[in-house]
């Protein structure tokens, strides 16, 4: 199996046991989570890192979301979604990713 096959098949297992679903669209992943509670967007903001760091770069990556690092936690609390992006992610991982 590729290593693209295996890094899309880690993404998909640590988002479902984290309870995280996932979209692929160019060469932008994003994740979300429904959150309901304070401690459930905190438990988030811990988690996210661990399913994007998995995700290899091919060019200059960027993460953006409803993260604690701007007024996207505001947003998050009001649609009861977390939800983080990361571009420049490698196309043949996600490309794998999104047949899975």
């Amino acid at each position: 199996m590729s290593q693209s096959k295996e890094l899309a098949k880690k993404i998909k297992l640590e988002c479902k046991k984290l309870g995280w679903s996932y979209s692929v669209k160019d060469s932008v992943l994003t994740i979300n989570k429904s959150i309901k509670t304070m401690e459930e967007y905190h438990e988030a903001d811990r988690e996210y890192s661990s399913i994007l760091s998995v995700v290899p770069t091919t060019s200059k990556a960027k993460e953006w979301g409803t993260d604690s690092s701007g007024v996207g936690s505001v947003h998050a609390m009001y649609a009861n979604m977390f939800s983080m992006n990361k571009s420049g992610c490698s196309k043949l991982v996600l490309n794998a990713l999104a047949k899975l």
